[in-house]
């Protein structure tokens, strides 16, 4: 039987090697993916599950990782809510959410009639993988999905969102239940549609206090990965995620991402055991380091968690003008490193 290494320990068995895969593989930084990109929009990429499905492995043909993760991005699933979303380059939402009117116009569609080319971008991938690799769907999580239909675009300050949170709580709240059911259904979608794994991404997270991660943000994660525990094994990101740790362990994640603002061996001290932790390279050292710094901080990552429960993968997406060698560099330590 071929062992599916990242599957596999996702699962809770035993690998011979550290799995490995990196979030925001696909994109950017690889020749092959500006190629697609200088023929065709991010949201047309998205759209055409062939393109879509081609850009997803790239990175799995250039340099092997255990998993090959879905391209998308995490607004599309709001276009079966009736939003309009259009990308230039990052997220604008045409008609951002401010109102209970705006809030109360989100009316949910099916979501292999409104947005069948997701479905049918993994049903290409599953078909096309090697045995050995790992098909990884993801969602965002719905704060952080909320966090962009409110403030209607990325921003350093998310001051709409801000506003809403402390003027109008229920209201933002009815939001985020609505955005929750949707994330279920979506992820669960992508599972019945061949992902084998899951990621949720918290990543405007970052923008709340202890008090506000717990009322905004936790229940809502938490409920997402109650509902989808029994579908498949599912990662949880929340970029920042020290100040939230005790938080997370509460919630009985199966898998925690690490970003880079701690060590692998403060959040096993924080997390325990159990659960299987992913990350944490810092993606400024892969992109920017000599190759000996870059090898240096692969292995004493690998140390601190000595291969037991840990999914290597970086602190954060990988940065556009990543060298492709110093990602084999990192691969190359990965691979030898013995659990």
């Amino acid at each position: 039987m071929i062992e599916k290494p990242l599957l596999q320990l996702a699962q809770g068995g035993q690998t011979a090697q550290v799995p490995i895969w990196f979030m925001r593989q696909a994109g950017r930084y690889l020749p092959e993916y500006q190629e697609v990109r200088a023929q065709h929009s991010f949201l047309g990429v998205c759209q055409n599950p062939e393109l879509a499905a081609r850009v997803s492995l790239q990175p799995w043909k250039r340099f092997g990782f255990d998993g090959v993760i879905l391209f998308s991005d995490i607004l599309i699933p709001t276009l079966a809510l009736g939003v309009e979303v259009d990308f230039n380059p990052g997220p604008i939402i045409q008609a951002p959410l401010r109102t209970a009117q705006d809030i109360r116009n989100l009316k949910a569609q099916d979501l292999f009639e409104s947005i069948p080319y997701v479905f049918q971008t993994l049903q290409i991938l599953k078909a096309e993988l090697s045995p050995s690799a790992t098909l990884i769907g993801f969602g965002g999580a719905p704060f952080t999905v909320a966090s962009y239909l409110i403030e209607g675009r990325h921003s350093e300050e998310f001051l709409h969102v801000k506003k809403l949170m402390k003027e109008a709580p229920v209201l933002f709240h009815i939001l985020l239940d609505k955005l929750c059911t949707l994330s279920i259904h979506y992820l669960k979608a992508q599972v019945q549609s061949g992902a084998e794994m899951l990621q949720l991404f918290d990543t405007w997270a970052s923008l709340l206090s202890t008090e506000e991660y717990l009322e905004f943000a936790y229940p809502y994660e938490k409920r997402v990965l109650d509902e989808l525990k029994m579908d498949a094994p599912v990662i949880l990101f929340v970029k920042e995620s020290k100040r939230f740790l005790k938080e997370i362990k509460k919630m009985e994640a199966q898998i925690v991402s690490v970003d880079s603002s701690l060590s692998m061996r403060e959040a096993r001290g924080i997390l325990g055991e159990k659960v299987i932790l992913q990350g944490n390279l810092d993606p400024k050292i892969l992109a920017s380091a000599t190759p000996e710094e870059i090898c240096r901080e692969t292995k004493a990552i690998l140390e601190q968690t000595k291969g037991q429960g840990h999914i290597f993968n970086l602190g954060h997406g990988i940065l556009p003008h990543t060298p492709l060698e110093n990602i084999s560099y990192v691969l190359e330590e990965v691979r030898k490193f013995k659990v």
